[in-house]
């Protein structure tokens, strides 16, 4: 199992619990694969990598989150996937 702890710290998981780690190592994939169709880094070294990998992540875990905030966060990871793609880490 890949290192998941920035994304725990991120979507405010305390390290002890584990009861989301299956999950979130699947979200995880998930976000790398789509770096990976884009032609993006999938680096988790680079903090731009990991945060948007974390908040695909956080985006994913919420159940039933409101409208306006997944909004929001899809904007977000759009404009994360777009800086790492055309700012040359791709």
């Amino acid at each position: 199992m890949a290192d998941i702890s920035y994304i725990k710290k991120y979507c405010n998981i305390s390290p002890v619990v584990t009861i989301y780690d299956d999950k979130l190592e699947e979200f995880r994939e998930q976000a790398i694969d789509l770096l990976t169709i884009a032609g993006a880094s999938t680096d988790e070294n680079i903090s731009i990598v990991r945060a948007y990998i974390a908040g695909y992540c956080r985006l994913n875990n919420y159940a039933e989150p409101s409208e306006q905030w997944r909004k929001a966060e899809n904007a977000r990871l759009q404009s994360l996937l777009e800086t790492i793609y055309f700012g040359g880490l791709s």
